[in-house]
């Protein structure tokens, strides 16, 4: 339903839900950034090992800045991608298992409701003409 109303919504509120879109986007990719830091140096569950693990968490939390800056920007296609390339390796893994760690998934599921957020406000403020920011 979103959709159908956001066509009836005017240029403002266009604007209003790119930037909750980005301010979601960021705020999430950026707790999932402090999870995986709390994950690799902090993890109540387990020492830290340098090992794959901890090669795959910084590659996580690079994934993760990549996805703030998408956010920030407003890139509602490389937010897609980024939900993608973070949430299917590990971040539904990590959601799946108890404990803390599972708020991981859940932040991507928020960053994922951002995009859309972003991509609507987009595509809404095109078909009406209106600039887009």
């Amino acid at each position: 339903d979103l959709p159908r109303r956001a066509c009836r919504a005017g240029p403002r509120v266009h604007a209003v839900m790119r930037l909750t879109g980005r301010l979601i986007g960021l705020a999430a990719a950026a707790g999932v950034v402090a999870l995986w830091a709390k994950f690799l140096f902090g993890n109540p569950y387990a020492s830290p090992e340098p090992d794959r693990t901890f090669l795959i968490g910084v590659t996580m939390m690079i994934g993760g800045a990549i996805a703030a800056a998408a956010a920030a920007y407003g890139a509602h296609l490389a937010m897609y991608l980024l939900f993608f390339v973070m949430f299917f390796p590990l971040g539904l893994y990590v959601w799946l298992t108890p404990g803390v760690f599972s708020a991981i998934g859940w932040l991507q599921l928020a960053y994922l409701g951002a995009a859309v957020l972003v991509h609507v406000g987009i595509v809404q403020s095109k078909r009406k003409g209106s600039v887009i920011d």
